[in-house]
């Protein structure tokens, strides 16, 4: 019996050592921030769109010119419940008298994105100098991707605006002339 007490103390003894340094347990704190943040970028920085207005033949009216070629990449973190918009204008220029600047925004393409992209205003906006106009709304936090085609696909159309008469139309000093104009885009927090 001598021998058993001996052996269930040790027992006992050698349970209680493995237990205290199995047991210790170290917490630490720690915090991760996600801020709200929103960048824009076009296709390349300036982006170069190129239209010519032109007619096809005598007696025929002067006809429409259009360019698909620029995308808006988006990347956006937002605030619960809020929402961005992208907006256009047309600033440190004037559009050509007797004609219209017109945008529309396809939605986003989606081959490596993700989030909430909002929703294009698929009728286009007639771009007016200095004045900010919606071209997609409800965006949320999301990436558009980086790729070349990734993104917001913007169409300019440039034409002949039927209100005035074709008097208006000049081509300036020159038998022709190339204007330059500038659209600036801009995503904002909506109100």
């Amino acid at each position: 019996m001598r021998i058993s007490h001996v052996l269930l103390i040790t027992f006992c003894l050698g349970l209680s050592i493995f237990n205290s340094t199995a047991a210790t347990i170290v917490y630490d704190n720690f915090s991760v921030v996600i801020p709200a943040f929103a960048y824009i970028k076009a296709t390349t920085t300036p982006a170069s769109v190129s239209m010519t207005l032109n007619a096809s033949s005598a007696g025929a009216k002067i006809s429409s010119a259009s360019n698909s070629n620029l995308y808006l990449k988006v990347t956006s973190i937002v605030l619960p419940g809020k929402s961005r918009r992208i907006t256009a204008k047309v600033s440190n220029s004037t559009i050509p008298t007797g004609t219209l600047l017109k945008v529309v925004s396809a939605d986003c393409s989606y081959p490596a994105t993700q989030g909430d992209f909002g929703n294009a205003v698929l009728s286009g906006i007639t771009l007016i100098k200095d004045v900010d106009q919606i071209i997609v709304d409800g965006i949320g936090s999301c990436y558009t991707g980086t790729a070349t085609t990734d993104g917001y696909n913007l169409t300019f159309t440039w034409q002949p605006n039927d209100s005035y008469y074709y008097t208006m139309l000049s081509t300036g000093a020159a038998a022709s002339y190339m204007i330059s104009l500038t659209v600036t885009f801009t995503l904002s927090d909506n109100p």
